[in-house]
């Protein structure tokens, strides 16, 4: 939740949409420019959601390392992969080096005491 508020708030000061192109974050990647159905969420992480009915998800990594939130594989890119994903599930990429922390199970905010 963090993540995405502060991503809303820098795109209410400066106009870059929290859902990015991958060729707004990786201009220098001309593989970037063929990928459609991915996307950068803020600068750390990469969505490849599923749109085909069978569930099979051709994602590609731009430079660096990346790592699956699903089952933790870490990937070096460039890369581009491919897999059978099931519908319900949305494959999400973390870039190396980001303070990002994937949690196991979402919790709705009213579950717990907030954080101060």
């Amino acid at each position: 939740m963090p993540y995405v508020v502060s991503y809303g708030w820098q795109a209410s000061e400066d106009g870059v949409p929290l859902m990015r192109p991958m060729v707004m974050e990786f201009p220098d990647d001309p593989a970037g420019y063929g990928s459609i159905s991915s996307y950068c969420l803020g600068r750390e992480l990469l969505v490849s959601p599923v749109v085909r009915a069978d569930g099979m998800v051709t994602t590609y990594l731009p430079r660096g390392k990346w790592t699956d939130c699903g089952p933790g594989t870490v990937h070096e890119g460039p890369t581009t992969i491919r897999r059978q994903v099931p519908l319900e599930e949305l494959p999400i990429y973390v870039r190396d080096e980001s303070l990002v922390v994937p949690r196991t199970r979402a919790q709705p905010v009213g579950e717990r005491p907030a954080i101060p």
